[in-house]
């Protein structure tokens, strides 16, 4: 618990309850409770969806929170595994959104951080 003298504005912090209970009682003229501050609401998350200069649709999402920007390229079907490595500020893709990533998704998907995908296998004629 935190108090505050009145007449110094001096402020003590993580007092024992026990202890500051006794010293309101005691002197409620000297000293007051400091109410803790309430917690400020997140920013919003900010979803996206768009196509890169490739051609292949992505998801963006941006949390201002954490500061957290990611892009997602990738399969509709692999969106929940995806959405388990997000902060804990966005929670699911909404529904608007993952039925227009849906509905522009080509399934041709473009080398991610090096590693071959769906585009690169074919164009190998790999099947």
């Amino acid at each position: 618990m935190d108090l505050i003298i009145n007449r110094t504005s001096k402020a003590f912090y993580r007092l024992p309850p026990e202890m500051c209970a006794v010293l309101l009682e005691a002197f409620p003229e000297a000293f007051s409770r400091i109410e803790p501050k309430p917690l400020p609401a997140p920013a919003p998350v900010r979803w996206s969806v768009g196509k890169g200069f490739r051609g292949e649709s992505f998801l963006r999402i941006v949390c201002d929170s954490c500061k957290c920007n990611r892009i997602y390229v990738g399969t509709v079907a692999d969106l929940p595994t995806f959405e388990k490595t997000l902060c804990a500020h966005t929670g699911p893709v909404p529904e608007d959104v993952r039925l227009d990533y849906e509905s522009r998704y080509t399934g041709d998907l473009v080398p991610v951080m090096g590693k071959p995908t769906v585009t690169d296998l074919h164009n190998k004629g790999w099947q």
